[in-house]
């Protein structure tokens, strides 16, 4: 009788025991999955914080360059405190990095209105090429991509037949104008290491003329090929002190004499396009607004490119 009484409380307390671990198992399993939805939760709000704050950070410097342009009626400068801007708040912190698209190489200019090569833009594009040792083939590449014909250029040339309809996904050459810089990943010989290297230096945004103000040492050197990297850090030293106020000034820049009157249908000292980078961060959760603006003195901007990531 005892040894029954025993076996019965023995299988009690083993019953007890797996109903403990049950719960415990559940509790455990209720406490975690509260947590996640809670951590989820928490980052869905921080995302949308932040979605928000680098929305603001475009709006807030279209608004500052609006005075900046207003103050300006000459020229347009862009100085280091403008173009890499970091706010921070009780929210978060936004680094906003504001570029001229004016200053840059325009892809869109290699070709004329009409479809037919810019032989003078094809030329500068090469320069830059060149000068940040990428492939020679990628004038030629875009050109063709760009111009209103079928048939590819001699050298490096890529049209719909020899080329892109032969691929394992084929498509067809666009034949027209570059919607985005992105754009050129479709283009032969555009590999992403290729596109990461020009994204600095080249617009889809401007009519080909370049803002000698706010111009990199690379393109500078891309306006002719007489420009050494001597005489282009030359014009940005002293343009630091005293913005170059008229294309006619280039030839007062040592080294420039021979070659300003052909410069001065390159160049301009005026922009109105600018492109920003705005990356907010709240709580870890991260969002990136990366436009392109119109800005003219106090209209207010008029966006030509919006991308948020």
């Amino acid at each position: 009788m005892r040894k029954s009484v025993t076996s019965e409380a023995g299988m009690a307390l083993i019953i007890v025991l797996f109903i403990t671990a049950f719960l415990v198992t559940v509790i455990t399993e209720i406490v975690y999955a509260v947590h996640r939805y809670g951590e989820m939760a928490s980052l869905y709000t921080n995302g949308e914080r932040a979605s928000l704050l680098a929305t603001g950070g475009v709006v807030l410097t279209g608004s500052l360059l609006s005075e900046k342009l207003e103050g300006e009626s000459e020229v347009t400068v862009l100085y280091a405190d403008e173009t890499d801007r970091v706010i921070r708040d009780s929210d978060g912190e936004v680094r906003i990095t504001l570029s001229d698209e004016q200053g840059k190489v325009s892809l869109n200019s290699l070709v004329t209105s009409g479809g037919a090569v810019n032989f003078e833009k094809f030329e500068i594009f090469a320069r830059l090429v060149d000068t940040l040792d990428l492939p020679r083939e990628l004038p030629d590449t875009l050109t063709d991509w760009l111009d209103a014909d079928n048939n590819p250029r001699a050298t490096f040339g890529a049209e719909t037949k020899d080329y892109y309809s032969t691929l394992k996904k084929p498509y067809k050459a666009k034949n027209s104008t570059l919607d985005s810089v992105d754009e050129l990943l479709l283009v032969k010989g555009f590999i992403p290491k290729a596109v990461k290297a020009l994204r600095p230096y080249v617009t889809v945004h401007t009519d080909g003329l370049i803002n000698i103000n706010t111009a990199s040492k690379e393109v500078i050197m891309a306006l002719d090929k007489q420009i050494t990297e001597d005489m282009a850090e030359t014009v940005i030293s002293m343009r630091a002190n005293n913005p170059i106020k008229s294309a006619t000034e280039l030839r007062d820049i040592p080294g420039f004499t021979t070659i300003a009157i052909g410069l001065q249908k390159r160049v301009t000292v005026k922009s109105s396009k600018f492109g920003l980078t705005s990356r907010a961060n709240v709580g870890g959760s991260v969002r990136v607004v990366e436009a392109v603006i119109l800005q003219a003195g106090s209209v207010e901007p008029t966006v030509l490119y919006w991308r948020e990531r």
